[in-house]
């Protein structure tokens, strides 16, 4: 059997990079790890923040206020007012992946740097102060041209996101915006009643009955609204 190997008297006894490389490997990354103090991370911006904050004055132009942590010349509130930084409204990033473990700084940041939606964005309308989301395509793509379609239409049926806005990047020409009403994810708030959850459903699915033309009285089937509308303009849900 191959023995483990002994310690040099180099070595304390509590360093285990020759029994665990990986570990040694993580230990050595810690001497450069960033110092960011209170708030930790959430002092930088990540990469893809640094993109929309060099969009932000051209937005502005545009009638489109980003959030303050991503305005020009950003630096963190708590550091200046004393606030405990989990509280202040500029500590929150753009949405990321949910990290469950973190070992060292330096592999949360890298983690964090794994935006979830990068093209998009939360800003305000400045007319009116709406709440809005703002979304970096392709000038001319197929998502943008299908987003417009269907905002062009005026129907019940048609359950698409409608599209408030839209215009051309100005620096690049390959790149455009389309604006879109702020909503809120499904389960928030969470669900607390079966009530909820079936409501739920109803708006979701939106369904209708089928009635045949033999008997008028006689629901034969139903179809989801939305679905069938979409089917109807030629584009499949996918």
């Amino acid at each position: 059997m191959e023995s483990m190997p002994r310690l040099s008297r180099t070595q304390s006894p509590t360093d285990h990079s020759e029994f665990f490389p990986r570990m040694a490997h993580l230990h050595s990354q810690t001497h450069d790890r960033p110092n960011l103090g209170p708030g930790g991370l959430y002092q930088t911006l990540l990469p893809n923040e640094i993109t929309w904050r060099d969009r932000q004055l051209f937005l502005k132009s545009r009638g489109y206020m980003l959030r303050p942590r991503l305005r020009p010349k950003w630096t963190p509130s708590w550091l200046t007012t004393g606030t405990y930084w989990r509280r202040a409204e500029d500590s929150t990033p753009l949405p990321v992946r949910k990290i469950h473990r973190v070992i060292t700084l330096k592999v949360a940041f890298s983690f964090f740097s794994r935006q979830y939606r990068p093209l998009l964005v939360d800003a305000t309308r400045i007319t009116d102060g709406k709440l809005v989301y703002i979304k970096q395509v392709q000038t001319n793509d197929q998502e943008s041209r299908i987003a417009l379609m269907f905002s062009s239409y005026k129907d019940p049926a048609n359950h698409s996101v409608p599209i408030l806005d839209t215009f051309v990047d100005g620096i690049d020409d390959s790149l455009s915006y389309i604006v879109m009403p702020f909503f809120r994810l499904v389960d928030e708030p969470p669900f607390y009643a079966v009530d909820e959850i079936l409501d739920f459903a109803d708006q979701i699915l939106e369904v209708s009955f089928i009635v045949s033309a033999r008997c008028p009285h006689v629901r034969t089937g139903f179809c989801l609204q939305g679905l069938v509308f979409m089917h109807s303009k030629g584009v499949a849900h996918r």
